[in-house]
Parts: structure tokens; C-alpha cells; sequence
């Protein structure tokens, strides 16, 4: 039987206001992590550790929140990287919307 710890030389910047639902990694690279919360908010954050320091915070390339003019109304419910563009990723929540973003334009 494999055993799960969390690993101790790498955290995440906080950015959410509440709960955590969702989160993908880019398939090509590995690099981004997306997230969507029960806040409404959703998250694009650089897993790289490019201060090559044995301990750091990875920390959010920029967030969707409430001050965005095409932001959820409700909470995210899903969060996927497009396969075929990694600057594309698609959302959706319980406003009933599906939505598609291009990291280029955020």
C-alpha cells in the first residue's frame, strides 16, 4: 500500500475565499494550474519554481474574480485546459454557463 504526504517544499499562493472545487494541470507542460472555487473565483497559477529555492510558494500568474465583467455568477464548478490550445481553457458553474477563456487576452 502507497502512502500520500503533502509535499513540504512547495506551497500555494491563497487566493480563494472560500472552497476549493476544481483544479487541472496543463497537459503539454505541467507549468499551470487552474482553479475554480465555490468564491466564483478562478485562478491561474506557475508551478515553476524559477527562484530555484528549495522552498516556495507557487504563486498566481492572475485571477478571474468578482471584478471581471464575464465572471461567474455562482460557484465554479469545473475548470479544464483546451488539449489542443494550452491558452485555452474552459469553465463552468451553476449560473448554467459554460464558458471558454483565452489566457492570451486575460
Amino acid at each position: 500500500v502507497l502512502g500520500l504526504e503533502l509535499n513540504k517544499d512547495r506551497d500555494v499562493e491563497r487566493i480563494h475565499g472560500s472552497g476549493v472545487n476544481t483544479l487541472d494541470i496543463d497537459p503539454v507542460e505541467g507549468r499551470y494550474m487552474l482553479s475554480g472555487g465555490s468564491d466564483g473565483v478562478m485562478v491561474l497559477y506557475d508551478l515553476e519554481n524559477s527562484s530555484r529555492q528549495p522552498y516556495y510558494t507557487c504563486k498566481a500568474v492572475c485571477s478571474i474574480g468578482r471584478s471581471h465583467p464575464d465572471v461567474h455568477k455562482y460557484s465554479v464548478e469545473t475548470v479544464q485546459w483546451y488539449p489542443h490550445d494550452t491558452g485555452m481553457f474552459t469553465s463552468s458553474s451553476f449560473d448554467k454557463t459554460l464558458k471558454v477563456w483565452d489566457t492570451n487576452t486575460l
